[in-house]
């Protein structure tokens, strides 16, 4: 008997039509016969159900801070703060 993430692993291929169709037969007849193989195909088959479930759904995310916009507003002080930096360094040469 393989172990219970063998059995996951396996099963997740069963569903997926990863298995040749040996392999696949083979699963089929351990279903049958197993317990574990059973809850593995079960187990594996809500977690399928759900990861497409999630991808199908069209979701928005919504931020947890709404953003706001705010116009920037240019600044005439900081224009004269250059042309004066550089006056200066014109006369500092």
């Amino acid at each position: 008997m393989p172990a219970s993430a063998d059995l996951d692993w396996l099963a997740h291929r069963y569903l997926l039509d990863e298995l040749s169709e040996e392999e696949a037969a083979a699963f089929e007849v351990l279903l049958g016969a197993d317990e574990e193989a059973a809850a593995a195909l079960a187990r594996v088959t809500v977690l399928l159900a759900t990861v497409t479930e999630a991808f199908r759904q069209d979701r928005t995310i919504e931020p947890a801070v709404p953003t706001v916009s705010v116009p920037r507003r240019r600044s005439n002080r900081l224009a004269g703060l250059v042309a004066m930096a550089a006056s200066i360094a014109l006369v500092g040469l």
